[in-house]
């Protein structure tokens, strides 16, 4: 996966590379929300809950694919550091991609995890209630 990684460089200068991550995970994050009815647990009546789909958080890797991991929202706030977001272009590789202001909106976090889902289909996904994974559900081979 060396070669898939996002590089951003400034609209003037495309020829240095300010900052490269590696996109590893998208990690959905759930919360528990009360359901309707509830049940009877060792003579407690509890409410029945239900996970709900709460946002959508972007790991990647600074500088290489065993780089620290950060948020991508945590990306735009040290590339904002740099220069205007509007003067920085993104590349997406190994599609070669390069998107620049025009094209998206690089202050809009949610934009840019689209981009990342949309560019990096093998990304790995994960569920994830507070910091625990939720099971996993796989579909019945018997029920196809």
């Amino acid at each position: 996966m060396d070669a898939h990684y996002i590089s951003f460089t400034h609209s003037n200068e495309p020829e240095r590379c300010l900052l490269k991550v590696f996109p590893s995970e998208l990690r959905r994050q759930y919360a528990a929300a009360p359901g309707q009815g509830t049940q009877n647990i060792s003579g407690i009546e509890c409410t029945i809950m239900r996970m709900e789909y709460t946002n959508s958080d972007c790991i990647v890797r600074l500088a290489s694919n065993n780089g620290v991991p950060v948020l991508f929202d945590a990306v735009l706030v040290i590339l904002k550091t740099y220069h205007p977001l509007e003067d920085i272009e993104i590349t997406f590789h190994p599609a070669n991609i390069k998107l620049d202001s025009s094209h998206l909106d690089l202050s809009d976090a949610n934009e840019c995890k689209k981009m990342v889902q949309y560019f990096f289909p093998n990304i790995n996904v994960t569920n994830q209630y507070e910091n625990d994974m939720i099971i996993k559900i796989s579909t019945c081979s018997a029920c196809m």
